[in-house]
């Protein structure tokens, strides 16, 4: 399985932020191959609802701002219900 997709199914599973370390041993990787599957990730998600934010550090999937009005929307829904 391509290194971008466990990277992608870790970060839904533990939808957190994760340290680049952990994700290099956790899968046995190089940071050169962890940079080059988060590059792949970022270009998938581009025009989906999740996007990869990156620090020097961690890793995290969150959603895309253009959906905020949208979410803030059903948020406040769920509240008076």
């Amino acid at each position: 399985m391509p290194i971008d997709v466990l990277v992608e199914g870790l970060l839904f599973y533990k939808s957190a932020p994760q340290k680049k370390q952990t994700v290099m041993k956790l899968f046995g990787i190089s940071d050169l191959e962890l940079g080059t599957a988060i590059e792949t990730l970022k270009v998938r998600l581009v025009s989906g609802a999740t996007r990869l934010v990156e620090t020097a550090d961690e890793i995290q999937l969150v959603t895309c701002s253009e959906l905020a009005p949208v979410i803030e929307a059903m948020r406040k829904s769920e509240l008076k219900a």
